[in-house]
């Protein structure tokens, strides 16, 4: 039996236990109690809470390997490097101390996307109730950016190879190809560098020996425009040398030089309007049939020297389209009217007259309601003066209309190329990647001055495949006519297709479409081959350079 001032100690100490945990219950601030915090996620922008925007506290970036392929996704993730952390840094356009912008916060997160590294953006958002300051978490999670490059253009022209568009984590892009055509075989080789001994400035090469055919491009061009990076410059060069005399005209060498620096002007948040001017040379030698040869192919010569002063406009705001791949991703889109114009008085030293350049594009891109979608874009590009007019104009309407399980799609699109030497047939947009008709066309055809094609789809999604892509299937009918080609006497041609399509779609702010066609010709104006064709591409999913002729030669 327990003494009683053992008892009356043991009670005392009870009592101590209990009275100094009051007494810290008592002295706690009452505010550091009551306080909760909560984490917020998003992928577009971040509207804040009680209209105050509060202070940036501290930023860190966590970048993920992508998600593991189904089929030796272990052995493939251990060949590469997950993105590196500085890389998505340097893409931030906000900094501790800073008040958050909701601007910079979405051009951000678009940029990020942009970059086609990433299979998703993320912004944590972390804030303690009362506090004005926040912590936020950018977080990233790589795509699968190493693939195989295949290109099949019947009746001989295939393409093998390989790209990695995020070499060891650097974002540095590297792509190798076989190539094959009918007049024989060779390769190329291209390397991009986004940040150029460690700069804000993307470098790239390319080189490329096909069947005596060679082609030298290098560019050097400042980061991506934005409200937040009002500079924008670049200069370009391209030469090319062609071994191939059979067609009755053909280019023997071409060479391509420009430079350009603009600067923002106002400060609409809508959108981007900068002035920009520069120089350019554009020297080619072909062989071609022009006024006063009689219908005889002559020696001609084209050596322009100008200098460029235009105007572009870009939207600085973008909605998003998810349905396009539901769930696996979004699709970014430009708010409002676009266009690049921009003139360059000069002369031709080689057909010794002043001439000036012209060269623009307009588009733009409409949600009239949910789940629909119309893209339009003009262009306009050539000379005046008493020179060759070299011109190329081009009209493209598209539209996509939200289905059960898919979508519907539809695309017409006229071209017309003007006394076009031949070096310069390369920037014609009726080709494989925009006309699914293109395989069954014969090949002088494939020349012709006016073109104009048609496609209707029904896609339907087959299957997701990672956390930003889905494996399409759809139907698909196409149809084009084309006339005026220079080597035929006939004077057109018309075909018209149907076929079914395989398609993988990568939806991350951009779509970007790998696609197989199998088609057959159904009705012809004239002799066609009638069997299965079959098509590999690789392209937008809108299918249309969204940018003038002459930013795409550079």
């Amino acid at each position: 039996m327990m003494r009683p001032h053992r008892r009356l100690a043991t009670l005392l100490a009870a009592f101590a236990v209990v009275a100094a945990a009051l007494l810290a219950l008592l002295t706690t601030p009452t505010g550091a109690s009551a306080q909760t915090c909560d984490t917020t996620t998003t992928r577009t922008t971040y509207a804040g809470r009680g209209g105050v925007m509060p202070v940036i506290r501290s930023i860190a970036v966590r970048t993920d390997a992508p998600i593991a392929l189904p089929i030796g996704g272990t052995w493939l993730s251990s060949l590469r490097r997950t993105t590196e952390s500085h890389i998505v840094r340097r893409q931030l356009l906000f900094a501790p101390g800073e008040r958050i912008d909701t601007l910079r916060i979405a051009e951000t997160l678009r940029r990020l996307r942009d970059q086609r590294l990433y299979a998703d953006v993320v912004l944590e958002v972390a804030r303690c109730a009362g506090a004005d300051s926040v912590d936020l978490t950018v977080a990233t999670r790589d795509a699968w950016t190493l693939r195989p490059i295949a290109r099949v253009v019947p009746p001989a022209t295939v393409s093998l190879g390989v790209e990695d568009r995020n070499v060891l984590g650097t974002a540095r892009s590297v792509s190798i190809s076989n190539d094959q055509t009918e007049r024989g075989h060779g390769g190329s080789v291209a390397i991009t560098d986004p940040w150029l001994f460690g700069t804000n400035v993307i470098g790239g090469i390319r080189f490329s020996d096909v069947a005596g055919n060679h082609l030298l491009r290098a560019s050097l061009r400042h980061h991506e425009i934005s409200n937040f990076d009002p500079w924008r410059a670049e200069a370009s060069l391209a030469r090319q040398t062609f071994s191939d005399m059979r067609p009755r005209e053909h280019a023997l060498g071409t060479l391509y030089v420009a430079a350009q620096v603009g600067h923002t002007i106002g400060n609409s948040r809508m959108s981007i309007t900068l002035p920009y001017v520069g120089a350019e040379l554009d020297s080619a030698h072909v062989i071609a049939v022009r006024r006063g040869d009689l219908g005889i192919p002559g020696d001609h010569q084209r050596r322009f020297i100008g200098l460029d002063a235009g105007l572009l406009r870009r939207a600085a705001q973008f909605d998003t389209v998810s349905w396009f791949v539901p769930h696996r991703g979004f699709l970014d889109i430009p708010s409002g009217f676009e266009e690049d114009v921009m003139i360059a008085p000069g002369t031709d030293r080689a057909q010794h007259a002043a001439a000036a350049r012209f060269d623009a594009w307009a588009g733009r891109m409409w949600i009239p309601r949910r789940g629909q979608l119309v893209t339009a874009d003009l262009w306009s590009s050539g000379f005046v003066g008493n020179v060759r007019a070299n011109q190329i104009d081009r009209v493209a309407l598209s539209g996509y209309q939200e289905a059960r399980g898919g979508f519907w799609g539809g695309r017409v699109m006229f071209e017309q190329l003007l006394q076009l030497d031949p070096d310069l047939r390369i920037l014609s947009l009726a080709t494989v990647a925009n006309d699914p008709s293109f395989p069954a066309v014969p090949q002088p055809f494939r020349l012709a001055d006016r073109v104009f094609t048609s496609s209707a789809e029904r896609s339907v999604h087959l299957r997701p495949v990672g956390r930003s892509s889905s494996l399409d299937g759809a139907l698909f009918a196409a149809a084009s006519a084309r006339w005026d080609a220079p080597t035929m006497g006939t004077d057109h041609f018309a075909v018209a297709i149907v076929g079914a399509r395989l398609r993988l779609l990568a939806a991350n702010g951009a779509i970007s479409s790998t696609r197989v066609d199998v088609s057959y010709p159904v009705a012809a104006s004239g002799s066609v081959v009638r069997r299965l064709l079959v098509s590999v591409s690789i392209a937008p999913l809108f299918d249309t350079a969204r940018q003038r002729d002459g930013r795409r030669r550079q």
